[in-house]
Formats: C-alpha cells, structure tokens, sequence
C-alpha cells in the first residue's frame, strides 16, 4: 500500500479531494500531515510550492497542485495545474508509483 502525503492550507478542498481519493485508491494510505516517522511513496502539495524544497532531497515523486494563472519556475516537482481533472490526477498519482518502482535508482525522472 502506498504512502501519500497530502500537505493544502484549503481545508474544505483537502477533505473533498482525500474523500474522492480514497473512493478511488483504495489502496492508498493518505498522510494529512507529516509526523516525520512515516516513509512516503508519494507527496501531493496543494498550492504549496515553497515546501517542495523541504522534500526535494526525498526519492520519492512530489506533485504540486499549481494554480492556475501563476507561473512556476525552478520547481522541483511535477506540475498539475487547476482547475483539476481527477483521472488526470489519479493517472499521474499511479503512474508516479509505478515509475519509482521500476526506476533503476529509485529516482522518478520526468
């Protein structure tokens, strides 16, 4: 099972998105907050773009919901604009397991 962190400051968009997430990967533990005991596969920023740098030295995939409108420069991340599709999410979210999985190094490349 796959662990997410999913760090946003918009409460009512935090809890509708972890609600759909969880109805569609169901075999997705999802992190609200980082107790920084607990290994992550996955981190979804929303809006959050001054964090990426707290988990760039991590092997793991870090997404950033980025809004729509404002451009991002020097990220470290992969970029999911607003407003979102959910497949399109969820395909990135699945696909960036899958590619860490089977990546030589343990690194995800874009």
């Amino acid at each position: 099972m796959p662990n997410l962190l999913f760090l946003s400051q918009n409460q009512f968009f935090a809890e509708d998105l972890v609600s759909q997430l969880n109805l569609y990967l169901p075999d997705f533990n999802i992190f609200r907050e980082d107790d920084n005991s607990t290994f992550f596969d996955l981190i979804l920023l929303d809006e959050l773009s001054d964090k990426v740098s707290n988990y760039s030295s991590l092997p793991v995939p870090i997404f950033l919901l980025g809004k729509n409108g404002v451009e991002y420069e020097n990220i470290d991340a992969e970029i999911i604009m607003k407003p979102l599709i959910l497949t399109s999410l969820l395909d990135c979210l699945k696909s960036g397991i899958h590619m860490f999985d089977n990546s030589e190094d343990g690194y995800l490349r874009f």
